[in-house]
């Protein structure tokens, strides 16, 4: 029994200082491959920045997540940057909720989760995820 591939295409605008690839359909287990092989080709040139833009995204899973992941520590590794552009409603609901406007940052000037203040909030964060809400009778 052969999967079938969702539909995805992307685009890559290229510029001088941070080309574009605009992701647009859904982006799953069955073609996070594509979007890796994409970004992996822009990050082997010498552009210090690549920017990601998902507002034309649909659904996205945790395959995909992770490729953006991994693209990211591969430029940090290489002191580059990899940045988020714009994200559709569907994205931005799965960025707050794994809370990754940390790890993988917007392209604009505020992300959608900054960065804890310290480590109190950074504690906060993480119980509040974890532990359920007080009910008070």
């Amino acid at each position: 029994m052969q999967a079938l591939s969702a539909q995805l295409d992307m685009t890559v605008v290229p510029d001088l200082v941070a080309p574009h690839v605009v992701v647009d359909g859904v982006v799953d287990d069955s073609n996070c491959k594509d979007l890796a092989a994409t970004l992996d080709g822009l990050m082997h040139r010498d552009h210090t920045c690549v920017v990601v833009d998902l507002d034309r995204v649909r659904f996205m899973d945790s395959a995909a997540v992770r490729v953006l992941v991994r693209a990211q520590e591969k430029q940090r590794s290489r002191r580059r940057d990899l940045r988020i552009g714009s994200v559709s409603e569907p994205v931005r609901h799965l960025f707050t909720v794994l809370q990754l406007g940390y790890m993988l940052p917007f392209a604009a000037k505020q992300p959608a989760n900054p960065p804890p203040r310290d480590d109190q909030e950074a504690r906060r964060r993480v119980r509040a995820l974890f532990d359920p809400p007080l009910r008070r009778k």
